[in-house]
């Protein structure tokens, strides 16, 4: 039986493969392992709270720090943001919003 960690160790490889390694709201490259801000972690496009589904397509590869940064902010939302500010260099790849 697999536990529920391997599972989601699994799908993340999975997630950030298909993505060819790069987040989904910033294109920053990831790593697979650490707390590190360009870490890979699992965005839930439609969250569990709110009736999302932990199936493949409801799932989406996003560094750390899009991923916490993003918050109650809608995925395409979030996404223009992200590239509006990246395109200015206002928030680089793969690192936490600016203070």
């Amino acid at each position: 039986m697999t536990t529920r960690r391997a599972f989601k160790g699994r799908r993340r490889l999975q997630l950030a493969e298909a993505q060819n390694w790069r987040c989904a709201y910033c294109t920053g490259v990831m790593l697979m392992d650490g707390d590190l801000d360009a870490s890979a972690t699992i965005d839930h496009i439609l969250p569990r709270r709110y009736g999302g589904t932990i199936a493949f397509a409801n799932c989406v590869a996003a560094c750390r720090a899009c991923n916490s940064a993003r918050g109650f902010m809608g995925p395409y939302r979030f996404w223009r943001l992200r590239t509006k500010l990246l395109a200015a260099g206002l928030w680089p790849a793969g690192t936490k919003l600016p203070s």
